[in-house]
């Protein structure tokens, strides 16, 4: 059985229209699963920006690197745990008109 927060991951992760683009240092990747976890998520953003050169690479490399994403109101927040990340693909879906 499912409790609301698994329940609600579930009908944000089975939607096709939802994107997530990861961008480091002017390169942007469009990732092809949605990650169900903010571990999931980590380990996403280092398998696809850890492969060049330079400070940010080194510091995506290390685990040294923090996620945001811009809500509907402009503002930067942070993603640091399940319940950020939930948050945030709330924000992404209910804006997916925009």
């Amino acid at each position: 059985m499912f409790n609301d927060k698994e329940s609600n991951a579930t009908s944000i992760m089975s939607s096709q229209k939802l994107v997530v683009k990861i961008t480091c240092d002017d390169i942007t990747k469009r990732v092809r699963e949605i990650p169900e976890s903010f571990d999931a998520l980590k380990q996403t953003v280092k398998a696809q920006m850890s492969k060049g050169q330079g400070q940010a690479n080194d510091a995506i490399k290390s685990g040294q690197f923090s996620i945001t994403y811009e809500d509907d109101t402009g503002d930067k927040i942070n993603v640091s745990d399940d319940e950020d990340l939930l948050a945030a693909y709330d924000v992404a879906e209910s804006n997916l008109n925009n």
